[in-house]
């Protein structure tokens, strides 16, 4: 059966394809626990879920797991000032939409009860991609396939047929702690570990409101994920042919939700939500010293929809020095004035 999966797999572009049983997955509970405890989830309440190590949670009758990687391309990264970083992976369609469709073209020859996951559900993927010979999991928490990189996104199909497991065996990162040096937050604790609340990748997707200050200033030039400790790994070659990086202006201008959902409805972008990603740009621009920026960021101060664009756009003027005082206005509106004090206007 899985001779078959493999010859399609190979037609949907899928690069690494393996099986695991649900049953290893459980030995992942003490670390959980552990890295939980430790509060390294940050807001992310979803990783508490039990469904994390016990597949039976999503599908009762589960007896095999098929891991299976889709590789995005590596992205040139160039720094320069009005411009912001992104993630690699962002680019092109939302892998939420992008890889259960290839699943399900995937599991079409299978019997029996199947789901397919990609990121949608807490289910731990690395530790299975890992349980399924699909590479191994690095010092920065990404699982690692030696000729193949880290530039890939994973999904599982969970199925009540039982398949013959799939093992390899890989050396590891050694001695290498590139990422760990790297990291410009110092997110990785330790090796194998992160601290999700001082990650770049979590603080521009996942943490919604305002960042404080000191938040601010860890994105540095990144409005959506990073990518540091991937590019610094040696498992990963070669440059790529585009840039990596989008215009302050381009996500400034968005001037209405529905203005981004038809701009970035059907890419990951769409998770930082358009006050997240206008939020992280203008915090961007502010760490650039962009002043060039503050004639857009001037009208966001002045009547934004979005008190989080509106009041981090107002902390952004009195940087660039405007003339103007929006504070007063804002003040004066009940839907912003509730959230002044959590904007850390009053701080700075």
């Amino acid at each position: 059966m899985l001779k078959n999966i493999g010859e399609l797999a190979q037609e949907l572009g899928i690069v690494l394809l393996g099986v695991s049983e649900p049953k290893h997955l459980k030995k992942e509970k003490s670390k959980l626990k552990i890295w939980l405890d430790s509060k390294y989830q940050g807001e992310m309440s979803y990783l508490e879920k039990p469904n994390l190590c016990d597949p039976e949670f999503l599908l009762p009758e589960v007896k095999s797991i098929i891991s299976f990687a889709v590789p995005y391309k590596k992205r040139e990264r160039i720094y320069r000032k009005g411009y912001g970083q992104v993630a690699c992976y962002a680019f092109g369609e939302d892998y939420h939409l992008a890889l259960p469709r290839i699943a399900k073209k995937l599991v079409e020859g299978l019997d029996g009860k199947y789901k397919v996951y990609s990121d949608a559900v807490a289910l731990l993927e690395r530790p299975l991609a890992r349980n399924a010979g699909l590479g191994f999991i690095g010092k920065n928490t990404l699982l690692i396939r030696p000729g193949v990189g880290s530039y890939f996104l994973l999904g599982e199909i969970l199925t009540d047929q039982e398949i013959e497991p799939t093992t390899n065996i890989f050396k590891g990162c050694g001695a290498c702690s590139r990422c760990l040096r790297s990291c410009p937050t110092g997110a990785i604790v330790e090796p194998y570990s992160i601290d999700a609340r001082k990650c770049i990748s979590y603080l521009t997707i996942e943490k919604g409101g305002f960042l404080s200050v000191e938040e601010r200033s860890m994105i540095g030039e990144w409005v959506f994920g990073c990518d540091i400790c991937q590019e610094v790994c040696p498992f990963n070659h070669g440059v790529g042919d585009e840039e990596a990086s989008i215009k302050l202006e381009e996500i400034l201008s968005i001037r209405s939700n529905r203005e981004f959902d038809n701009k970035f409805g059907h890419t990951s972008f769409s998770r930082a939500r358009r006050s997240g990603l206008l939020r992280n740009a203008i915090y961007v621009a502010v760490n650039q010293e962009f002043e060039e920026i503050l004639p857009i960021v001037e009208l966001l101060a002045e009547s934004d929809e979005s008190p989080i664009v509106r009041l981090s756009a107002i902390w952004a003027a009195k940087k660039f020095r405007s003339k103007h005082c929006f504070l007063e206005k804002a003040l004066r509106d009940e839907k912003i004035s509730s959230f002044v004090d959590a904007s850390g206007l009053l701080e700075s």
